[in-house]
């Protein structure tokens, strides 16, 4: 088959298991497989692709159609423009974090020389890896309890040319870090008993639960963070965390009781 003809198939069986948006996988899938942006189809939907090419892609389209997620079948999902590669031990980098990065930066970019920062729960790096990469200024602490999480980030920090101002520690929370940091940024569990309840099968048949469970009520981690992220924050030090919707209010409440009411 050609491209065109290759697109069409994968189109139409993604259709067929009612796939949200079957053209854009199968265009992402196929563009993968050819290593090639999906650009390039507009120009070469004639071209005839290898026998080979063709059967890789029917079976990343069957593994699509089973909910399996495009960025685990691909090894890569992009996040604040850098290609980062995911495994299923990561959390898939969501736009919603690249919120928290930019609110992150933006604190960071006033402080004057180095700046230390700590990562909690890092998976696939991308929170770690982000700031390095567009803050010179900002070293990292990133700490992860998945061994092979921390492996993938570590591969990710060597890819993008900031492996040097990363240390990577296997700890949980708090559990092995040391010294204090000029700020702490987080994107933890936070999805609670009910809500896990009624996540899409693409996520909780996926994605690893203890990135995204969160306890009972969704704000386990949010409790730790807040008792002791005090003792490790300098005078003036600053805090981003990721929060689920609608729980920012209930997280903040979290916050205060903790920190500010010890």
């Amino acid at each position: 088959m050609n491209i065109q003809e290759l697109l069409v198939t994968g189109t139409r069986l993604l259709k067929e298991k009612e796939i949200p948006t079957p053209r854009l996988d199968s265009e992402v899938l196929l563009a993968n497989r050819l290593s090639k942006d999906r650009v390039y189809f507009l120009s070469h939907g004639d071209e005839r692709v290898l026998p080979e090419v063709e059967r890789s892609f029917l079976q990343d389209i069957q593994r699509r159609s089973r909910l399996e997620p495009v960025a685990y079948i691909t090894g890569k999902k992009e996040f604040m423009g850098l290609e980062l590669e995911v495994d299923p031990h990561v959390l898939i980098p969501r736009p919603d974090t690249e919120i928290l990065v930019e609110a992150a930066m933006d604190m960071l970019k006033e402080k004057t020389g180095f700046v230390h920062v700590l990562d909690i729960g890092t998976g696939s790096g991308a929170i770690a890896i982000s700031l390095t990469r567009y803050l010179p200024q900002v070293k990292v602490t990133a700490v992860d309890i998945d061994p092979h999480a921390l492996k993938t980030a570590k591969k990710n920090a060597d890819k993008m040319g900031v492996a040097d101002r990363i240390q990577f520690v296997w700890s949980d929370c708090f559990q092995n870090v040391e010294g204090i940091f000029d700020a702490i940024v987080s994107n933890p569990p936070y999805i609670d008993r009910e809500e896990m309840k009624g996540l899409d099968a693409n996520v909780v048949e996926f994605e690893p639960v203890k990135a995204l469970y969160g306890g009972e009520d969704g704000l386990d981690f949010y409790r730790e963070i807040a008792r002791q992220a005090p003792g490790h924050l300098k005078k003036g030090g600053s805090s981003s965390l990721r929060s689920g919707v609608p729980r920012p209010r209930r997280s903040e409440g979290s916050w205060k009781k903790s920190v500010l009411d010890p």
